[in-house]
């Protein structure tokens, strides 16, 4: 894929993407800089939020975006139960004992299925949530925000055991196939978790023995 030039955009669309950016339309994440902004469109992100465009079977932007924020409505919380029971995307579980509505609605932000999927990546905030980011085998990168670590933990679980968490057998297969090729093997999606590192924390006295920080937590590979 050819590298995006911020350059060659026009002032109207630069202006609709850092507008974007800085709602958290764009990545997921508000308050993106005109900085980070570039960054992400000459990386290859996503842009169909920007351009006002959702993925099919997404949940609603703004409700989720409430929700995951602890900031949801009543009306807010049926919104995303609606859609999850009429809309969500088969790979996606719909039983709310093994993934919340916020998770679910999280995860269909994403747009794409998990076999275009290459890599994971999941790094805790210092707000407390945690942003995933899906890098997909043509480089494109997706990014959205789990709420906590239940959130975490929900997704790992998906990404492990996709066929145990379904409401029915019925389900417990279509989301097997979902996240598995034709011959039954599981797509090799590499995921790292990351917890969180105070980028004001003093550097450490390198004559003192000190544990390391930084470093990714165990890593979990699907072959």
């Amino acid at each position: 894929m050819a590298k995006r030039d911020w350059s060659k955009l026009s002032d109207s669309q630069k202006k609709r993407y850092l507008g974007a950016g800085k709602s958290g339309t764009l990545t997921g994440t508000p308050g993106r800089t005109p900085a980070q902004v570039r960054k992400y469109y000459e990386g290859g992100g996503d842009l169909s939020f920007g351009r006002g465009h959702a993925p099919k079977g997404a949940a609603p932007r703004k409700v989720t975006g409430r929700v995951t924020k602890g900031l949801g409505t009543t009306e807010d919380l049926k919104a995303l139960a609606n859609w999850r029971k009429r809309s969500a995307p088969d790979w996606i579980p719909k039983n709310n004992a093994t993934m919340k509505d916020d998770t679910a609605a999280a995860l269909s932000l994403i747009g794409v299925r998990p076999s275009s999927w290459k890599t994971v990546s999941i790094r805790q905030n210092a707000e407390g949530d945690f942003t995933m980011t899906v890098t997909t085998k043509r480089g494109v990168t997706h990014v959205v925000i789990l709420p906590d670590r239940d959130s975490v933990s929900e997704v790992s679980r998906l990404l492990k055991n996709p066929d145990k968490l379904g409401k029915t057998k019925k389900e417990n297969k279509t989301l097997q196939q979902s996240w598995t090729k034709a011959n039954g093997e599981p797509y090799a999606i590499e995921v790292e978790i990351y917890g969180y590192v105070d980028p004001k924390a003093s550097a450490p006295d390198l004559n003192v023995p000190t544990k390391k920080e930084g470093q990714a937590l165990p890593r979990k590979k699907r072959k």
